[in-house]
């Protein structure tokens, strides 16, 4: 009983600890993606609006997907 309380604990914090991550691990300003992304910018605005949108979905489904796993009960 304790195993199964310990794996559910522990996916809830990983999930969990990805949206805690995720952020920081984007926030670099020293790499060549920050001159790309402003680039893409100039042209369209909307474009880095989309791609953020998008990438909050797919965080969204990867921890709806591992909270699922974790109290599934098997």
């Amino acid at each position: 009983m304790f195993k199964f309380i310990k794996t559910r604990a522990s996916a809830l914090f990983l999930a969990l600890a990805a949206f805690v991550a995720a952020p920081a691990a984007f926030a670099q300003t020293s790499d060549l993606g920050t001159t790309v992304s402003t680039a893409i910018e100039a042209v369209n605005p909307q474009i880095t609006q989309v791609i953020g949108a998008m990438a909050g979905a797919l965080m969204l489904i990867v921890a709806w997907v591992l909270l699922k796993k974790a109290f599934s009960g098997r």
